[in-house]
């Protein structure tokens, strides 16, 4: 194989990686929305006893619980984005809230 012959297939494969990306960047984007859709799903609970933990400054922390399971979740978000664990119970299941 030519010199130039292997330019222009590592310029065809360049090309072609940065062609992909491109396209996995749309379809994520694309279907980004339709996972935006389960935040309406999550109710958040009245919190009378204050934080559940000792968190820095600019960091909250709430209960939710999803709609069609009753189920909850330990919400943290701070400007960094939002962290969601299930919410156990003392016998480390996770906990199913009773609706009022």
């Amino acid at each position: 194989m030519k010199p130039r012959d292997k330019m222009l297939s590592l310029a065809y494969a360049i090309a072609c990686l940065i062609a992909m990306s491109g396209l996995i960047i749309i379809v994520c984007s694309a279907l980004a929305p339709k996972n935006a859709q389960a935040a309406s799903d999550m109710t958040v609970m009245d919190q009378s006893e204050g934080p559940l933990y000792d968190l820095p400054g600019g960091v909250n922390s709430y209960i939710a619980t999803e709609r069609s399971t009753n189920r909850a979740y330990i919400v943290v978000e701070s400007d960094r984005g939002i962290a969601i664990t299930p919410y156990l119970d003392e016998d480390g299941d996770q906990a199913i809230i009773d609706r009022p």
